[in-house]
């Protein structure tokens, strides 16, 4: 029935389909580019690092007006945003149709191998395909030409993440994202490798569609362009365990975290990745707890485990997950020799509580990650109303004085061509960051040393987390590279064409780290963008024999790790 619904309401709106014409897409075109000509905050770095400035528009208009239709258009605007290499940003059509094949996959050893199946879309009986199986095409293409099709619709400052961002859009094809997902014909023709045997084997894959297609943009009328003579509300936050700080930062700049098209395994949840070693005590992970958390023996020492799954941006949780760590790090001070932190598939949030975390990871004072941003009228405005509220709420004079600083920084970068303001604070009146205290003054900080875990998926708030664990000495980290989303997005997405009704994130700040950091692919600096945390000691989930494990390798790896920071060696 559904399916008659859709087809019948399709064939109601065919007669009306219509382009938009060469001068509507020009229009759009200039709309998106002059977003993030204005607000976009790492161009400089984009410009320097990757060699690619979003400013030289010709070659793009050209393309724009060889665009054919409105598909064609759409394609180059997402091209134009993912040339940024930016995990925060995002090109957005107005569609909630989707095509769901049942199938998740993902990159394990450089191989696209299938870790999870819907057996309810792909029941086993007509579809025996496993876990480990590798997928080689669908519908003829190889999976290497797939990827280079997809990735574009899936921007990262982290190139795997890039690749493994579109394996999920090859499977799972949101209209949104992926403007072509209507094209997605009602069976696709998969061919895998079997792990059991190397046999390859070929089986046909009913999606599953929902939502109304975009199938074209028109009818649109254009305005003369040339004259005819001449040219709902959160809950109530818990009090917070930590003591009170006179100023927790502007709200628009404390969005930081990246939006996966669709999760890929562990974005975001509770449980760690893989099984926890013999004889983990296990401590919070259960019911409504926002973290995990437990014990186990090595090696005759006692190491803590803490995971931290995301930087709560919502006042309530963020409370709650606060005092929980609060308890469990008072726990792991007492009974531990070591803990590990771990951030893999962290999305990041709000920075403040990644800032807030961070200092409940020590007993000393720490220097954390400040935001250059693009200075544009409205953040002045922003920080001026900020200070009138204060002034008329009777904050203490010495914090609007500093307030008032930084107006004076950002309208100085205002004044200056593309102007961005030196490091600024995201949630406090400095950068140099105090020790956790509880509301009589008494430390709350872990004591002893720290390992985090990070992977392509550790982003944004995160990033600032672990940036402040290893560019103070706190800690070091163990996995891969993370994310490199090393800015502040626009809370909400802004609209970037009239007439295509589109839209788009924008990187509004830039996070600067206390010191340079060297990579393989980027020029040396102090930026988390792009370069974002660089592990002390890799180590890597994504193999086949993690798969087949339950990441027992990993765990084995990161333990001996860990012994060997604890020991010195």
């Amino acid at each position: 029935m559904t399916r008659f619904l859709l087809l019948t309401l399709l064939g109601a709106v065919a007669p009306l389909m219509a382009q938009l014409n060469t001068d509507q897409k020009l229009l759009e075109f200039q709309q998106l580019a002059a977003l993030y000509a204005k607000q976009y905050a790492p161009y400089e770095w984009k410009r320097d690092a990757i060699g690619y400035d979003l400013l030289q528009l010709g070659p793009w208009l050209d393309r724009v007006r060889r665009t054919k239709d409105d598909f064609e258009f759409l394609d180059l605007c997402y091209d134009y945003v993912s040339s940024l290499r930016d995990g925060h940003v995002r090109f957005f059509i107005p569609s909630n149709f989707s095509a769901d094949s049942g199938l998740f996959v993902d990159l394990y050893d450089n191989k696209v191998l299938v870790d999870s199946i819907d057996r309810q879309l792909l029941p086993i009986r007509t579809f025996p395909i496993q876990v480990g199986d590798e997928l080689l095409s669908v519908d003829g293409k190889p999976i290497a030409d797939l990827i280079t099709e997809f990735k574009k619709f899936s921007p990262s400052g982290n190139e795997r993440a890039a690749v493994r961002d579109a394996l999920d859009l090859i499977v799972y094809r949101v209209q949104s994202a992926y403007p072509r997902a209507h094209l997605t014909p009602d069976i696709s023709r998969f061919q895998f490798r079997r792990q059991s045997n190397g046999a390859m084997e070929t089986y046909d894959v009913h999606w599953l569609k929902d939502g109304i297609p975009l199938t074209a943009i028109g009818p649109v009328p254009s305005p003369v362009l040339q004259a005819t003579t001449q040219d709902k509300p959160a809950p109530e936050a818990l009090e917070s365990p930590l003591a009170p700080r006179p100023f927790r930062g502007l709200r628009e700049l404390r969005n930081a975290r990246i939006q996966p098209l669709r999760a890929v395994r562990g974005i975001g949840a509770v449980p760690p990745l893989f099984a926890m070693p013999s004889g983990f005590q296990q401590r919070l992970g259960r019911g409504r707890d926002l973290l995990f958390s437990g014990t186990f023996q090595s090696g005759g020492l006692r190491i803590g485990f803490l995971r931290i799954s995301y930087m709560h941006d919502n006042p309530f949780l963020a409370s709650q997950a606060l005092s929980q760590i609060v308890t469990e790090i008072a726990f792991f001070d007492r009974n531990t020799d070591g803990l590990i932190v771990d951030l893999m598939r962290n999305p990041g949030g709000d920075p403040c509580f990644a800032q807030d975390a961070a200092s409940l990871m020590t007993r000393k004072p720490f220097k954390i990650a400040g935001a250059e941003i693009r200075a544009t009228r409205d953040w002045i405005n922003k920080y001026e109303t900020l200070i009138l509220d204060l002034e008329s709420s009777g904050t203490a004079q010495w914090v609007t004085q500093i307030l008032r600083a930084m107006l004076g920084d950002i309208r100085g970068a205002y004044s200056e061509n593309r102007g961005r303001t030196g490091p600024l604070p995201l949630c406090d009146l400095g950068l140099d960051v105090e020790p956790a205290r509880d509301r009589s003054g008494n430390l709350l900080g872990y004591s002893k040393p720290i390992m985090l875990l990070t992977d392509d998926y550790t982003a944004s708030a995160a990033e600032l987390f672990a940036a402040a664990i290893q560019d103070n000495g706190l800690g070091i980290a163990f996995g891969m590279p993370s994310q490199g989303a090393g800015g502040t997005v626009s809370v909400f997405p802004i609209a970037t064409g009239m007439y295509s009704e589109t839209m788009a994130n924008v990187t509004q700040s830039l996070m600067v780290r206390p010191r340079s950091i060297r990579s393989a692919e980027y020029p040396v600096a102090p930026y988390l963008e792009n370069v974002g945390i660089q592990p002390d000691v890799r180590g890597d989930i994504m193999t086949m024999e993690n798969l087949r494990n339950n990441g027992g390798p990993f765990v084995a790896e990161f333990t001996a790790a860990m012994l060997k920071y604890l020991r010195g060696e």
